[in-house]
């Protein structure tokens, strides 16, 4: 990933701005919570805060968007993530939104959430629909 490397040899080191600030005529200014440091697109003299994607955060002053963890989720421009609390629901690592189940549910295609696995299936999570166990069958009703 490139970055911003200042030439230090004209002024001290401690004369730039922090890995999570902006300058703004001179003047360090902190990155505002839920954006950080866009170190893909800085040229010399100008540092730029970029907005937090979906499935990151930034908390106050943060240098970088930090990913969320599996079971929590985030919108754009985050400054934190949020707990899958609906049951039975999760989500994968860097998620917007608590859309995987947990094993022992299944992905309800009509209603777009988790619901307890029925009796006589095996609900592996995820989005997976159940399956049969051994002596049942599914019907199409």
């Amino acid at each position: 990933m490139g970055g911003y490397q200042p030439d230090v040899s004209a002024k001290g080191e401690e004369d730039w701005p922090s890995p999570s600030q902006t300058t703004s005529g001179g003047q360090c200014m902190a990155c505002e919570a839920g954006k950080a440091l866009d170190l893909d697109s800085v040229r010399i003299g100008e540092i730029a805060c970029q907005m937090c994607l979906a499935g990151t955060y930034s908390g106050n002053s943060y240098s970088k968007c930090e990913t969320c963890a599996a079971g929590f989720w985030s919108g754009d421009n985050a400054t934190s993530c949020t707990k899958c609390v609906a049951v039975g629901s999760t989500s994968s690592v860097a998620s917007s939104g608590c859309d995987e189940c947990l094993p022992g549910y299944h992905w309800n295609l009509i209603t777009d959430q988790c619901d307890a696995c029925p009796f006589g299936v095996t609900c592996l999570g995820g989005k997976s629909q159940p399956l049969p166990r051994k002596g049942f069958w599914a019907s199409d009703e």
